[in-house]
């Protein structure tokens, strides 16, 4: 039985270090968003949202999971009728997602997009600049003879 060759891996995931081109299209403006006070900026209001809003999420998850591991008779205490508080905290998950959700999409629209409108307003006018820069003067009003 013959050994099969091995096949060219390098063609799927070249060497970087042999790469003519080091520059890949997702490294196009890394100095502007690394420098910018705007991008900065964001990427903080970001993460600090988000890392509040995951620990809210998360430790209230936990906090049940435990309650539920280690405090069961806690958990089997009748609220009202058949109701138990471990029911009535199940059901709290679903408000605390519901709420982080919202406030979450209420964020986004408050805080996050007109930074981000204002940045794409400033890259497209830049653009454009760019290009007209590398066109030169783009006439007015082209006027062609009649026959």
């Amino acid at each position: 039985m013959a050994i099969p060759p091995t096949p060219n891996y390098s063609d799927y995931f070249p060497d970087p270090a042999r790469t003519t081109n080091s520059k890949s299209p997702h490294q196009g403006g890394q100095e502007v968003r690394d420098h910018d006070a705007d991008f900065r900026e964001l990427r903080q209001i970001s993460r600090t949202f988000g890392a509040k809003k995951m620990l809210l999420g998360v430790g209230s998850f936990l906090l049940y999971v435990l309650l539920s591991c280690f405090a069961p008779a806690l958990m089997d205490l009748p609220v009202l009728g058949h109701i138990t508080v471990g029911f009535v905290l199940g059901l709290l998950q679903f408000v605390i997602m519901a709420a982080i959700a919202r406030l979450h999409a209420v964020h986004m629209r408050t805080e996050v997009e007109p930074l981000v409108d204002q940045l794409r307003e400033e890259r497209e006018e830049a653009e454009k600049a760019r290009q007209t820069e590398e066109q030169g003067p783009i006439p007015s009003k082209i006027r062609y003879r009649s026959w």
